[in-house]
């Protein structure tokens, strides 16, 4: 074998091997079921406050970091990075809307041809992780593989610590 050869088959494994670590390593998320939805639906429902400040960092094919002030349960202000946002954006970007989004979501695995181009629905992995005291969904990630369709964000709501 060549030097190049040995070279190019070292950077291979070296990326194969840091590709793996990353995986195995990073943050585990929950599996999104309608199970855990529905729960933590209800305890938003049932707790989650009226008014608050929501702050989201998005990845993916849709990135970028928001915040929203909410107010009645409807978004009042939206900003992405630092710029104000058109009121027709708004609907999903307070807590009911991101269980919308959820919700949207579930369905969209079940049919998964139609939404994400590809036909077998274990090809959609679909993962949550949602506040305990709260219920909102505080991490969601979406990933198609085969396609370039993943996103992921990371929600925080600010001054949600009073309830209805």
């Amino acid at each position: 074998m060549t030097k190049k050869k040995i070279s190019w088959l070292v950077g291979i494994a070296a990326l194969s091997f840091g590709i793996a670590w990353a995986l195995y390593f990073r943050e585990r998320l929950p599996v999104l079921t309608p199970q855990i939805y529905s729960a933590a639906k209800s305890q938003w429902e049932a707790r989650g406050p009226k008014d608050y400040e929501l702050d989201v960092e998005v990845s993916g094919v849709q990135a970028g970091h928001y915040r929203i002030q909410v107010k009645d349960r409807n978004v009042v202000q939206m900003k992405e990075d630092g710029i104000d946002v058109p009121e027709r954006v708004w609907a999903y970007w307070s807590v009911d809307g991101m269980f919308r989004f959820l919700e949207e979501e579930l369905a969209s695995k079940k049919r998964p041809s139609a939404a994400y181009g590809v036909s077998d629905p274990d090809s959609v992995y679909l993962q949550a992780d949602f506040d305990e005291k709260l219920g909102y969904p505080k991490r969601f990630l979406r990933q198609v593989f085969g396609r370039k369709l993943t996103i992921e964000w990371r929600a925080q709501v600010l001054g949600g610590d009073k309830a209805n």
